[in-house]
């Protein structure tokens, strides 16, 4: 990342710093997940690299979501969700709804959540995924246990 930053290389250093960002989240280090992401969030939109800057927004989420922020995890994957929407990445889009809906049973909107799930396995039947059965799944049990 630093050498791609002395090379004044802003496209790169912004894709390794969401892969750092990644791997600092996988660490348990949300705090430090989040100011990365923070910081490539707007060398991305610059550059117009809309699905990396929207992966930024969805590791952000997931960070915030491990510290308890599920109001700021959910808004980071509603943005994540939105650039992905751009990109026309519906497979994407369908993992982000998946965060989403968990975020949104933690809070207790176990709705929100199956509307999230529902609308993930839509995408995913759309493309033939046989992660759509799993959707559907998730979608079912927030009914029953809501």
């Amino acid at each position: 990342m630093e050498i791609y930053r002395t090379l004044g290389d802003d496209r790169a250093t912004a894709r390794e710093m969401n892969a750092v960002a990644w791997y600092l989240a996988l660490l348990g280090r949300y705090e430090e997940t989040i100011a990365l992401s923070q910081e490539a969030i707007p060398l991305l939109r610059r550059d117009g690299n809309l699905r990396i800057e929207a992966a930024a927004w969805d590791t952000m989420g997931y960070a915030r979501q491990r510290l308890g922020d599920l109001d700021g995890a959910i808004a980071d994957y509603q943005k994540s969700l939105e650039i992905y929407g751009e990109a026309l990445d519906g497979y994407n889009q369908a993992e982000v709804l998946d965060h989403l809906a968990t975020a949104q049973r933690e809070r207790g909107d176990r709705a929100g959540a199956r509307v999230s799930w529902l609308r993930a396995a839509d995408l995913l039947s759309a493309i033939h995924s046989p992660h759509a059965a799993r959707m559907r799944a998730n979608a079912e049990a927030a009914d029953v246990s809501g």
